[in-house]
């Protein structure tokens, strides 16, 4: 290895040039990057969606949901599957298992088992299967509204035609995927069917039907071959407009009598039915949803798609108005600012610091090295597909101080040699040499640190892999530009000194007076070793005891929330016109908050969705949710939850208009589930109704909870027909007859569709608003039998009231009921955790009490547990790893314990600053403290090092450790502050605030910091304890080794070593003392001082 390091120390060409083309190389790839908000991820999720018009939740559970989920039974690679049966729609999600080696072929089977299921109804939509991911990720939201309001056809027609002049506008953007719109109804030719009209012209709705789907047709004929060519037939039959339509006739005979459509309803050009009514700061909107495709860049496409709609509002009438929202560009811009400039700060302070103690030209050369680092990591990203996003970035970040940990120990070292009168080129060689196996260790071991947190598994393990991942190329980079290219700039920068002696008094003196200070300070340690560990010791188990009761642990704390969300519901059967009212009163709320607080504010009835492509979506007339857009939190004096705090008191006087009414935010992070999460499973409702109850009742006694409530819902009042078979069947008129009718009276049938250029405008059959809306209705139905005779509906059926559930949940093939609760941020010691295990003690003998029902607690408790426990074994994994690389390296089993016994240790810096901030340990902390493992070993592997060094030399351990903690107090101290240093901007957000990273800059800046002090301080404790052990046991005496007690490989070493620095002592001396006397004999024109004559040197 020393010839190697000679070899790049004496090609210096070779390496300028490797690290020019380096450097280029990375900046290619810096301004040709991707940059998004988070890596692109698969979030093993897979939904399958099904339409059922106008069904019952039980219809949709019995006919859609369970026929699939039986189905899906025989597939492979399932973890859980969740289905909601709703109104007219069936939801199931299913979460595969992160440990699959083919997910594509789950997939495919999940699909091939929905396309088995053949007795699905006829009514029902064709199965939507989809995966979630963010490969495409929705951008940026705008919104378009009239400021004078939309209250007909007409004034939604012009707002319609804008919405989809700036969609057009979008679409054409390179890079956009799709534009999703939210509150754009389709727009559908009404018929809408008067009964007593048909009566008098004796005609039955399902005629009227008949007669638009023969009418419109548009059939091929055939060919005709004439004079050597080919003629197309075609039949066209096809309505266009809504006069055509009046005029399709029904029925006519051969006396010239007719009956059209214009002579039995009403025709007009609408909308589809109102099911979602969306609304910006509280008018009635169009939102478009910009979705990106994979590979666009998220910053310039959101710049390109903002020039298009700049241009659009030039053009826009002045009553109306555009809103912009959930611009995700401005949270990449953001994070990537901040970044970038607490990344610039931290390595202006990291120079710094090696300015003062190492001089300005080796400090130069040893910082060069994060630049040559992070343009290396940048190729591999390049080449192995990874963004720049706010994992990646934020490892460069963590990792900036680090980077010239191994450079400081190599130049230092190298310095070290100067200072002891060594030429450049000798000091380059034997410097790099002496430390590099020591410094190879320094970097494995935090290569294994870092490395199992890439195998953690879940959404966690998915989003943050890339952190570690960018940290160890980074660390590998740097290894391999301390040990062949730092020696060879080092020595192109410096220059021989001709006074070592006066070099080290000169810019030694502080290190020198430092030293000195750290002798005496460990000589009294070392002297009162036994009490110095007991009262170490005592002090790391009242910290863990501290930490277990007196701090929270919560897996993503509140922090830089922008988006507070008021989720409501009302009762079943509430029409979704009166549940945007009931929104309105909270949307009032809202818009009178400060505008140092409120950017902007939407609401939508009849959909509770939280985020796009949310897989727990509720859709009825019953829901709703008001989106509340915070300024960012830098720009404010309150936090999102004293805002959210204040919305719900000014909301609680209109709180009985909601059976439910829920205050939240969303959170930065990856998604977890809710603080407190109880699901019960079974199969009757009314038991699964009496046990969530039980808990319920149980929560609202801890202190510290909030908006406690089950998903069950109201039950809805449902009209039964019951066909009288025998006297159908007499009249002429089956079941299915009735059912048709009915259906096509109340939801109405589309007849025929007519195809426009840009959209397809369904042709719907119906009873009017007025008269379908009437329960009396029902029974003035007239259905057609075989003969054309008009049947009364009630002479053949009979109609029961009911109820019926509005929603079904399920839960891995039964039914299911969740029990949830919020955690108050204010509240001292009440957790996720501690909540949950007050249930499980409570309830420990529920199942007992109720055989065959089953409760699990859920959501972020569960979430927790999974992640620590990955955390626990990435540690232990890290840990062991550790301490093998440390015993190949020591070639001992028990030095390697000295050095990894400091890893706990740290966890005291942690703790206490967590505490002493205010801030709850969180899992970015967890992971901090993982990575945190193979950081602080590596001063304690240089250490113990040397003091083996210094114990082959012969000297007392006591003496050792004093000697060898003097030498590497620079290259510790430094190592330590540039990391510290590097992340500190991130920790206190000095140039620029996030809080997602603080945990993480936290507790590895902290932890640092304490582990360097156990590092001086417990390691020559522990190394003398051993030393005492050993002499204790093999009755060894301590003293000085006389130099025929070394072994022939030390004696030959030492001989070695003591030649190499005598000759360099010597060769120095005469090389001074010739040149002085040459340049006197020239400046003066004399003969040297040993009466030579002066000569020139070639």
């Amino acid at each position: 290895m020393k010839r190697l390091v000679a070899y790049f120390a004496e090609r210096s060409l070779l390496v300028n040039i490797f690290t020019v083309g380096l450097l280029i190389a990375g900046l290619v790839f810096i301004f040709s990057a991707k940059r998004e908000a988070f890596p692109n991820v698969d979030f093993d999720w897979v939904l399958i969606t099904t339409v059922y018009p106008g069904a019952t939740p039980a219809d949709v559970e019995k006919h859609i949901t369970k026929p699939v989920e039986d189905e899906l039974r025989e597939v492979d690679g399932i973890k859980q599957i969740h289905a909601s049966s709703l109104e007219s729609r069936s939801v199931i999600a299913i979460q595969l298992d992160p440990d699959l080696d083919n997910k594509d072929k789950t997939i495919n089977d999940i699909k091939n088992a929905v396309d088995k299921v053949d007795d699905m109804p006829d009514d029902a939509e064709d199965p939507d299967v989809r995966e979630l991911n963010t490969k495409q990720q929705p951008i940026i939201e705008i919104s378009i509204f009239s400021k004078n309001g939309v209250n007909n056809d007409a004034q939604e027609f012009e707002l319609r035609r804008y919405a989809k002049m700036l969609e057009d506008k979008i679409v054409d953007v390179s890079g956009v995927a799709k534009v999703d719109k939210k509150g754009y109804r389709d727009r559908e030719m009404i018929i809408d069917v008067k009964p007593g009209l048909l009566d008098s012209y004796h005609v039955a709705i399902n005629e009227v039907i008949l007669a638009l789907s023969r009418k419109s047709l548009d059939f091929p004929g055939g060919v005709i071959k004439e004079d050597g060519r080919e003629v197309l037939i075609r039949t066209v039959g096809e309505v266009k407009n809504v006069d055509e339509i009046r005029k399709v006739l029904i029925r006519a005979n051969d006396m010239g009598n007719w009956v059209t459509i214009g002579d039995v309803a009403q025709v007009r050009d609408s909308f589809e039915e109102e099911t979602v009514i969306n609304k910006t700061r509280g008018e009635k909107s169009i939102a478009l949803t910009v979705v990106k495709k994979e590979s666009a860049d998220i910053i310039t496409l959101v710049d390109s798609v903002m020039v298009e709609v700049d241009k659009f509002k030039k053009i826009l009438p002045k009553e109306y108005n555009i809103s912009i929202y959930r611009d995700f560009s401005y949270y990449v811009k953001r994070r990537l600012n901040v970044l970038v400039t607490n990344g610039i700060i931290g390595f202006t302070l990291v120079v710094l610091s090696l300015l003062i103690t190492l001089g300005w030209r080796i400090s130069i050369v040893t910082a060069l090295g994060i630049p040559t680092a992070f343009f290396a990591t940048f190729i591999w990203m390049a080449w192995y597909g990874i963004s720049i996003n706010l994992m990646s970035m934020f490892g460069l970040i963590m990792v900036l101080g680090m980077l010239v940990d191994d450079a400081i120990v190599v130049a230092e070292n190298i310095y070290r040699h100067m200072e002891e009168g060594e030429s450049v080129k000798q000091a380059v060689v034997n410097g790099t040499s002496e430390v590099i196996i020591p410094v190879m260790g320094t970097i494995l071991t935090t290569v294994v640190a870092f490395s199992p947190l890439i195998l953690m598994k879940g959404i966690m393990g998915k989003f943050m892999w890339t952190l570690p991942a960018v940290v160890i190329v980074a660390l590998l980079a740097s290894w391999i530009e301390c040990m062949f290219i730092l020696p060879s700039h080092i020595k192109d920068i410096e220059k021989d000194r001709s006074n070592h002696k006066a070099l080290k008094d000169e810019e030694g003196g502080l290190h020198v007076f430092f030293m000195n200070k750290y002798k005496a300070f460990i000589s009294v340690i070392l002297t009162n070793r036994y009490k110095s560990l007991f009262l170490i010791s005592v002090f790391f188990i009242a910290s863990i005891i501290f930490a277990v009761t007196h701090i929270k642990f919560i897996l993503f704390p509140q922090g830089g929330v922008e988006i507070a969300v008021v989720k409501a519901e009302a009762t079943s059967g509430t029409l979704v016109q009166d549940m945007s009212r009931k929104l309105g009163l909270v949307e009032k709320v809202v818009g009178e908050l400060p505008a140092i607080d409120l950017d902007t504010y939407t609401a939508s009835a009849g959909i509770l969705q939280e985020q796009p492509n949310d897989p727990n979506t509720k859709r009825g007339s019953n829901y709703g949710i008001v989106m509340i857009y915070l300024t960012p939190e830098q720009n404010r004096k309150r936090k999102a939850d004293e805002i959210i705090d204040e919305v719900r008191k000014k909301c609680a006087p209109f709180k009985k208009e909601f059976t439910k009414l829920e205050f939240a935010y969303i959170a930065n992070g990856p998604p977890v589930g809710k603080p407190v999460q109880v699901t019960i499973k079974g199969d009757d409702f009314d038991v699964l109704r009496k046990i969530s109850g039980d808990f319920k009742t149980y929560l609202h006694t801890i202190k510290g909870l909030k908006d406690i409530k089950d998903d069950f819902e109201d039950k809805k009042d449902e009209i039964r027909v019951v066909v009288d078979e025998r006297t159908a069947a007499i009249a002429g008129i089956t079941v299915y007859d009735v059912a048709s009718t009915v259906r096509s009276c109340y939801e109405g049938t589309v007849a025929t569709s007519i195809r426009k250029t840009d959209e397809v405008i369904d042709v719907r059959v119906n009873f009017p608003e007025g008269i379908k809306n009437r329960v009396a209705s029902l029974q003035n139905i007239k259905i057609a039998n075989r003969m054309g005779n008009l049947i009364p509906l009630s002479r053949i059926a009979h109609f029961e009231t009911t109820q019926g559930m509005s929603l079904i949940t399920r839960k891995d093939y039964r039914r299911v009921v969740n029990v949830t609760a919020d955690i108050d941020e204010h509240a001292k010691g009440v957790t996720s955790v501690t909540v949950n295990r007050m249930l499980t003690k409570k309830f420990e003998g529920i199942e007992q009490r109720y055989p065959g029902y089953a409760v699990s607690y859920e959501g972020e408790f569960k979430d927790t547990q999974e992640s620590v426990e990955d955390l626990m074994k990435s540690f232990v994994i890290a840990f062991v790893a550790i301490y093998i690389i440390l015993v190949a390296l020591f070639r001992s089993l028990v030095h390697p314990l000295i050095i990894v016994m400091v890893i706990p240790m740290t966890l005291i810096g942690v703790i206490w600053t967590f505490f002493f901030h205010g801030l709850p340990i969180s899992f970015l902390a967890l992971m901090g403290v993982v990575g945190l493992a193979g950081v602080v070993v590596n001063d304690s592997i240089v250490l113990v090092d040397f003091i083996q060094k210094k114990r082959v030399e012969g000297l007392h351990p006591v003496e050792a450790c004093v000697e060898a903690g003097a030498t590497r107090l620079r290259p510790i101290f430094l190592t330590t502050i540039t990391t510290v240093l590097g992340l500190m901007p991130t920790a206190y957000g000095i140039g620029g605030y996030d809080p997602f990273l603080k945990p993480m800059a936290l507790s590895l800046s902290y932890g640092l910091v304490f582990g360097t002090l156990i590092t001086l301080i417990g390691t020559p404790i522990l190394y003398v304890m051993l030393s005492d052990i050993r002499q204790l046991i093999f009755k060894e005496e301590y003293q000085e080794k006389p130099r025929e007690e070394l072994s022939e490989t030390a004696k030959l070493e030492l001989e070695k070593e003591i030649e190499s620095k005598v000759e360099a002592d010597l060769v120095a001396r005469l090389k001074n003392e010739i040149t002085h006397d040459l340049v006197d004999a020239i400046q003066r024109g004399k003969p040297s001082k040993k009466g030579k004559p002066p000569v020139k040197k070639k």
